[in-house]
Formats: C-alpha cells, sequence, structure tokens
C-alpha cells in the first residue's frame, strides 16, 4: 500500500538531564526530517544518529525502509561512530539489501524495502545514516513525530516543510511541539522542534498512543493521486473514493446469472443481502493484493469474479456491485480497522483509513457488512470495526459516521458447568455454553477455519479450569444470522476440591483475568473497548454430600461505574450450586479513578479465593 499510516509514539518531557537519557537502552541523538516539494515531486531527506547503549538494543539498529514502485529512493550513507562521532566504519553497498515488501496475506505488491542491520561490539556505539526519498503521487505531506521507536529516547527532533506560497495545506497537531512559520517570496517553510523526548510507558488496556502523543500530520488540499482530487473537506475527498470506484462494478453476464438463480423466490431487500452475504463468504476468500493505486482503489468486480479473491475493498466493492444488481443501494465505508479504534482526526479531511465495509440501508436501519469475514453473520461488525467514525463514500454527499458499538444486553459468555464427583474430587464435567460478541468472533473463527487439534487447544484455554481434560466438544449455530454459537463439552477431572485437615472447600469458576498495573505504577487512563458480560451456574454433585455440613458464604452484589459483580450459593438436592455474574463496563476510565478501578478488577479476580464453600464432616 502506497500511504502507509506510520504509528509513531512519544511524550514529551522538558528539562532532562543526559544521564536519564541513558537509563535507556538506546537513544536517538538527533533526527531531522527535510520535506519539500519541487514540480510536482515531493522530496523527503531524512538524518538520524541513534545510540546503542547495551547489547539488549542492538535490534534498534535493524532500519527499514519502505517504497513503491516507480518511487526513488536512495540512500546516501550508513556508517558506524564511537560516542564523540568518529566514524568506525561505512557500511558497504552489498550490506544495504532490497527485497519485495510482502505481508502475510499478501498475493502480491508494488511495495519494497530497503533494509540493512549494522552492529558494533563496543558500547555505547552509534548509527548514522542519511536518505532521500523521492514520489510522485501523494495524499500526505507528513505524518511525523519525535520518536520512531519504544523504548528509544529522543534528544533533538525536527520536521521542516517547503512549500510554494500558493500551495494550500492542512495541518494537525499539539501545541506541545514547537511551531515556526517564515514566508519569503516564492516559498513558506513550516518547522517543528522537539526537544528531551521520553517514549511512554506501554501499559495494559491503554488509550492508542496516537490519541495522547503529539503527531504531526499534514495534508494538501489539491492532489493528484489515481485522479484528481481534494481534500478540502470530507465531502470532498469522499468524492474523490467515489470517482476512484467509478465503473468498477460491472458484472459479466454469467455472475448475473448466478445471481438471479441464488435469490429466486425471494421477496425482501434483507432476505436478498442475506443471500448474497453468504454466497461471497462461502465462494471467496479474502488476500492482499496492492499495485499501482491498488492502496486506495478497489480491482473490478470481474476480477473478482474471475479469482474468487480480494482484499477488502475489492471484495467489498464487489458486495457492493451484486446489490447494485439487484436495485438494492449500499455504500461504500473507509474505516480504520483494529481492536484499539485509533480515533480520526476529524479536523483535518483526507486518508486516515486502513480498511473498508459496507453499509446497506434496510427499512430505517443500515445492515454493515464486513465483507473479509467468512464467519461473522450479516449486520455484525466486531471489535475490529466497532464504536468509531467512519466515512460513508457517496457521490454528492459522502460525511463522517459513527458506527454502532458493541453492547453487554446480553452475556458474551454464559456457561453451565455440571460437575459429578467423587468424595476425592474426581469425576466428570460437562459444560454447556453460549457465546456472543467478541467470544463468539474468536470460536466461530476457529470452528469454521482451524484444524480440530487448533481447536480443541483453543478451549482448553478459553475455560479458566484446572485438573480437567476435554473429552470432545460440539458446536451447534441456532441461527446462523445471530452472532452466537452455543458450545457443549465433556471433560474429565479430578482434584476439583481445596482439601484442608478433613474439609473439603469449593471454590466458583474463575472468571477472565483483567491484567493492569499496580496502582502506584499506572500512568494513564484505562480504556475497556468493549463490555464484558459473564455469566457461570457451577453445579457440583459430590459423593456423600449428606454426610457434610455446608458452609455457605454470604452473596455478593457489586455495583461500580466500572462493572458489577454478583455471587450466590445455595445447597439443594444434595448438590451445591454457585451463581455468578460478572460485567465489565466499556469506556475510557480517567487516571485519578484507576485506584476504584483497580479495586473492582482485583475484586473479580479474586473471587475464587474470597467466595469458597467449606464442606466439613459431620
Amino acid at each position: 500500500m502506497k500511504i502507509t499510516i506510520l504509528l509513531i509514539i512519544t511524550t514529551l518531557c522538558v528539562g532532562l538531564t543526559t544521564n536519564l537519557f541513558a537509563q535507556y537502552p538506546a537513544e536517538l541523538i538527533e533526527y531531522h526530517t527535510e520535506i519539500s516539494l519541487k514540480k510536482n515531486k515531493l522530496k523527503t531527506k531524512v538524518t538520524k544518529r541513534l545510540q546503542i547503549n547495551s547489547s539488549a538494543a542492538d535490534d534498534y539498529t535493524n532500519t527499514y525502509l519502505h517504497f513503491s514502485k516507480g518511487d526513488n529512493l536512495k540512500i546516501h550513507t550508513v556508517r558506524i561512530e564511537d560516542v564523540n562521532g568518529k566514524t568506525i566504519r561505512e557500511l558497504k553497498k552489498k550490506e544495504i539489501k532490497t527485497q519485495s515488501s510482502v505481508m502475510q496475506g499478501a498475493l502480491y505488491t508494488d511495495d519494497f524495502v530497503k533494509y540493512f542491520k549494522p552492529k558494533w561490539h563496543q558500547y555505547p556505539y552509534r548509527i548514522y545514516f542519511e536518505y532521500t526519498h523521492v514520489v510522485d503521487d501523494f495524499l500526505s505531506l507528513a505524518r511525523w513525530s519525535p520518536v520512531t521507536q519504544a523504548e528509544v529516547s529522543t534528544r533533538e527532533a525536527t520536521l521542516s516543510i517547503t512549500l510554494p506560497n500558493d500551495y494550500p495545506i492542512n495541518i494537525s497537531n499539539l501545541d506541545s511541539i514547537d511551531f515556526t512559520q517564515n514566508k519569503t517570496s516564492d516559498e513558506t517553510s513550516y518547522t517543528w522542534t522537539a526537544k528531551n523526548v521520553l517514549p511512554p510507558k506501554i501499559e495494559k488496556n491503554a488509550p492508542p498512543l496516537r490519541s495522547i502523543l503529539p503527531t504531526v500530520m499534514v495534508f494538501p488540499v489539491a492532489f493528484t493521486y489515481g485522479l484528481d482530487g481534494s481534500q478540502q473537506t470530507w465531502q470532498d475527498y469522499g468524492k474523490w473514493q467515489y470517482q476512484m470506484n467509478e465503473d468498477l462494478r460491472e458484472l459479466p453476464a454469467s455472475e448475473k446469472q448466478k445471481i438471479e438463480e441464488l435469490i429466486a423466490g425471494l421477496t425482501t431487500p434483507k432476505d436478498i443481502v442475506h443471500k448474497l452475504y453468504n454466497y461471497l463468504q462461502e465462494n471467496h476468500r479474502y488476500i492482499l493484493v496492492a499495485i499501482e493505486t491498488g492502496g486506495l482503489q478497489p480491482y473490478p468486480a470481474s476480477y473478482v469474479c474471475e479469482k474468487r479473491y480480494g482484499d477488502c475493498k475489492a471484495l467489498t466493492n464487489f458486495m457492493q456491485a451484486m446489490l447494485e444488481y439487484v436495485n438494492i443501494p449500499a455504500f461504500y465505508v473507509k474505516v480504520y480497522a483494529g481492536d484499539n479504534p485509533i480515533p480520526l482526526k476529524t479536523d483535518i479531511p483526507g486518508q486516515q483509513f486502513n480498511h473498508v465495509i459496507l453499509g446497506v440501508p434496510l427499512n430505517g436501519d443500515t445492515l454493515w457488512l464486513e465483507n473479509t469475514s467468512n464467519s461473522n453473520p450479516p449486520g455484525y461488525l466486531g471489535t475490529f470495526t466497532q464504536n468509531r467514525k467512519g466515512l460513508l463514500v457517496h457521490s454528492a454527499d459522502s460525511r463522517l459516521i459513527d458506527l454502532p458499538k458493541l453492547t453487554a444486553e446480553k452475556p458474551v459468555h454464559q456457561s453451565t458447568f455440571n460437575f459429578i464427583l467423587d468424595e476425592m474430587g474426581k469425576g466428570s464435567l460437562t459444560i454447556q455454553t453460549t457465546v456472543t460478541n467478541q467470544d463468539f468472533e474468536i470460536l466461530n473463527f476457529y470452528q469454521k477455519n482451524r484444524t480440530p487439534i487448533k481447536i480443541k487447544k483453543l478451549i482448553q484455554q478459553y475455560f479458566p479450569l484446572t485438573n480437567a481434560s476435554l473429552l470432545n466438544y460440539t458446536f451447534s449455530q441456532p441461527d446462523a444470522l445471530r452472532p452466537a454459537l452455543d458450545l457443549q463439552t465433556k471433560w474429565t477431572a479430578k482434584r476439583q476440591y481445596l482439601k484442608i485437615a478433613n474439609k473439603k472447600v469449593v471454590s466458583p469458576i474463575p472468571f477472565k483475568d483483567i491484567e493492569l498495573e499496580k496502582i502506584d505504577k499506572r500512568t494513564q487512563s484505562v480504556v475497556f473497548n468493549y463490555p464484558e458480560n459473564e455469566s457461570f451456574e457451577v453445579n457440583y454433585k459430590i459423593a456423600n454430600l449428606e454426610n457434610y455440613k455446608v458452609e455457605l458464604p454470604e452473596p455478593i452484589n457489586v455495583s461500580t461505574p466500572y462493572g458489577t459483580l454478583s455471587m450466590k450459593a445455595t445447597v439443594t438436592d444434595g448438590k451445591i450450586k454457585i451463581q455468578q455474574h460478572r460485567t465489565i463496563n466499556s469506556g475510557t476510565f480517567l487516571l485519578e479513578t484507576y485506584p476504584e478501578l483497580y479495586a473492582f478488577c482485583k475484586m473479580t479476580n479474586d473471587i475464587s479465593k474470597k467466595f469458597q464453600i467449606v464442606c466439613s464432616p459431620k
């Protein structure tokens, strides 16, 4: 893909000493980027000087420079220096390699990479390199931040962009990076400077770092990329994408006949959409193809008909073409996909996306189609694209829209555990489980795409059991149009009691652990992008239970802004029953509330230790 969104991570700090920087395994001593535009060619010159402080950081010298067919990427020099800047040795041309930048899942691509991996044996040492990259087609002038690698501090970094005075641009940046602007009779120079920059700590369930850390994005208002376009407004940019997709939805006669056969007898648009989506899923596979304008323009629908595969753009365009043929309108929607959504910078219209989906208006609602999935039902977006903004592409009314978010109205994981145990805690276990939302995504994908061995391994990891071995499993999906899956499993079990003297201690099934840093170590807000809702009923049928006095703990009912927890134990007909339910609310929780959030999560993590049933001989 020609447009590479570089996720660069940094936190700005000032007044730091050299000793503080030396605590990091590597330091970016200087990092300078100069960008200029001449005769519609965008030239980027980069110089870097990286200091390696210990052998643990040697891999930070591995450098990969990506470029596309038709680009001019020239590496001027790569050398190893001592800390005083004295050259130890200069890399030879043969030590700089070039290869195709084939990504996992890619069939072929026009992207390439030059790379080099210089090393030295005496510490500290420095790597200095300089290169220029010239491109003809671009939608972005700069996506820049002062730090380029995690756990690498930056002493000084600058970005300068020099453009003709009559060249309009859109800029998005934060005040934490110093900015100056100078204008001559012919050109305007924009310069950003950052000093003494520390990388952030990588923390669990943290916000997307690009959303909280300073970056600079500069887009041209007018551009040429396949076609002339504009990024003045979101409507302008969407119109350009619409024009890029025009005339790519023509289907061959054989495919039209196939569609007619598929929908014969169907009368409602919803049934027709479901049928065609099922046809797409069962007969076409996802694979990345990125050549020429392949990064932003879909392959024609006829190509997918012939090959029976395509990337997200090609499959979405093909699905749109099928619906267009049967007179059902549908809209191409661009989105930045990922489990931890990176918020769109709405103040700077343009290419900030890495994925496309399809929106189909039906009866005042929208049916969302994820066309790269062979397992998700129609209408279900899932964790990959839920709860973020997307760009609806329209000929005259392109606009940003809010994609629906996952809710916890029904349990994500609901299980009934039935243990039949002897007095030693040995016996059998059956589990009847229904999963929805994110758990449905995982299990449904596995049961449709993985081998029995891998499925069995996933199931064993999915249930938080100890001393239990899986015998067999059965999946069923009562309604193929709903994101819900049933799973029945059978297990052998042993040592299911904790023995204290002559007493047996029975515990609940532990919930999925929420791993967070201790209170004094946390520095960032906590983000739960989608809710968790787990509901378990655990039944223990124990041999000779009538000979034991059963002591039950008091019920637990806790409700907080972060979630809820309820626990209850009863004894009926010689059977111990534990009913347990936990929800974790989605949202962003600020650092000042972290002690309360941490306490709630720790309580739910420790529930199998805190809520116990003690069986004592009578």
